[in-house]
């Protein structure tokens, strides 16, 4: 684990394996001015809404050989396989707001296939007969891979004037933000973007939302000189008591 004063700086750690892709089944989402607590009843809605029926977008990096590749630059980050909104090392601001570790069984899915098996412990996975190490003799990789589902506020910049995407629809104090969710299902991104914030909770952040983070893409290289793109995190500023209630009030706590 970082230290406090490692947390407070860009993450280092290690890269030495390619990440899967992490822009399957990309998320659409409608734009709205309003937002509701997931699980409040409405009016014009017969019966109750719960976070099973909400469909929030997703963000991706654009990996080379990935479906994002053909329209978007590979390093960039894209939301909802549709809107780019960031290249190759800009840094996005982003406050997060909700969590989710698992641990996912290491298979490649295949169109009409079983589904790779989700444990919310590593006890589970181990009763389920998988290994969460690498195999010293043979060399064989872990059987399942850590990952994190964190749901993010990315902040709009409005960089060189382009267009704000309609995602961009929660406003705070004149400012324009995303909900989105981040899934860091490959080694390289839980790496050097989820453990670094799940660091910064465990350490010294009281809350999740405690403070608002930057995040932007590297090139990578591995042995055989294939080169991949990363995510690099950063700690910024704290954020006010007023923004952290409002984003409580957005996941409903």
């Amino acid at each position: 684990m970082p230290t406090n004063n490692e947390a407070n700086t860009q993450s280092t750690a290690p890269v030495e394996a390619a990440p899967q892709s992490e822009d399957k089944a990309l998320a659409t989402t409608v734009a709205t001015d309003v937002a509701h607590p997931i699980g409040q009843m409405f009016d014009d809605i017969d019966g109750e809404i719960d976070k099973d029926d909400i469909i929030i977008p997703r963000l991706a990096l654009c990996q080379k050989g990935s479906n994002l590749q053909d329209d978007f630059p590979v390093g960039s980050w894209v939301m909802n396989k549709t809107n780019q909104i960031a290249e190759l090392g800009d840094e996005v601001p982003f406050t997060p707001i909700a969590a989710s570790k698992y641990y996912q069984e290491n298979t490649e899915y295949e169109a009409g296939g079983a589904m790779p098996r989700r444990f919310r412990t590593a006890a589970e996975a181990q009763d389920a007969g998988l290994r969460l190490d690498f195999d010293d003799e043979t060399g064989e990789k872990p059987e399942v891979q850590k990952c994190l589902d964190l749901t993010i506020l990315i902040r709009w910049t409005g960089k060189d004037g382009a267009s704000m995407p309609p995602e961009f629809n929660l406003n705070f104090d004149g400012e324009y933000y995303a909900m989105v969710m981040y899934s860091m299902s490959s080694w390289s991104s839980y790496q050097n973007a989820a453990r670094w914030i799940l660091s910064a909770r465990q350490m010294h952040m009281p809350t999740l939302n405690h403070r608002e983070w930057t995040i932007h893409s590297e090139k990578s290289q591995l042995k055989n000189g294939n080169t991949f793109f990363i995510p690099r995190v950063k700690q910024g500023q704290e954020n006010t008591a007023d923004f952290k209630a409002w984003a409580n009030g957005l996941v409903g706590k």
